[in-house]
């Protein structure tokens, strides 16, 4: 950039603190130009720029970068149980509705928005808030038809070989160990009555199922998931 506009948009105070910002080193501010006319010259030569260091600047890259911190949650069940009646409540709103912020939550709780965080955070390291999700309407998705199978095996296959084969089956929402005559419990949701039929079909051929009974059913009155009892006071 030409002397001679610096000169007419800079004063001496303005010039120095704008090259001091972009580690200019040497450049010959408005005033002294005026004094100096006499080295210009050299004035001129002295003009460049101090430039960082390459590995100075991509540790100033690395440095800038926001860390986005990644919500983990832990994958033991039944670690422990809750005994404090504050999370117990924490829990109850939470499943009444996913979605509250945190000031919400805490404003029924009395609690600061910040305590309920880490309270949260807190119950997802230990297990015991396994995810955040939503209900669907299975109606809404094509999934109207709902059925409960158990499952009879034989002991030469082990339920875990079993239970990997029947999770494999997306119609498969639940599947239970259970006591009885029978040895696995799984309800499936299909588009079609034909459909289950064929999901029949495939858990047959699973090696280690031997019979199979199937419950459908006709209407659904309720689903409402797990219910925090509160602690007694």
């Amino acid at each position: 950039m030409p002397r001679q506009l610096l000169r007419h948009n800079f004063d001496s105070s303005s010039f120095s603190q704008v090259s001091g910002e972009l580690g200019l080193v040497g450049m010959a501010s408005p005033k002294d130009t005026n004094d100096s006319s006499a080295n210009n010259a050299r004035s001129g030569d002295s003009f460049r720029i101090n430039r960082m260091p390459q590995n100075d600047i991509k540790s100033k890259a690395q440095t800038s970068k926001s860390r986005k911190k990644q919500k983990t949650f832990s994958r033991n069940r039944g670690s422990g149980t809750v005994a404090d009646p504050v999370n117990r409540r924490l829990l109850s709103l939470l499943k009444e509705n996913g979605r509250a912020t945190y000031a919400e939550i805490g404003k029924r709780a009395h609690l600061s928005a910040p305590a309920v965080y880490e309270r949260i955070r807190r119950l997802e390291s230990a297990g015991i808030i396994q995810k955040h999700t939503v209900t669907i309407d299975p109606t809404a998705v094509g999934l109207p038809f709902c059925a409960f199978i158990r499952i009879g095996t034989s002991g030469d296959y082990g339920c875990e070989m079993i239970v990997a084969s029947l999770a494999k089956n997306p119609e498969i929402e639940e599947c239970h160990s259970i006591a009885g005559e029978d040895t696995v419990l799984v309800k499936a949701r299909t588009p079609s009555p034909m459909d289950l039929e064929y999901l029949l079909k495939r858990i047959r051929s699973i090696p280690g199922i031997v019979t199979t009974v199937t419950t459908v059913v006709l209407s659904t009155h309720f689903e409402r998931g797990i219910q925090v009892p509160l602690a007694e006071p």
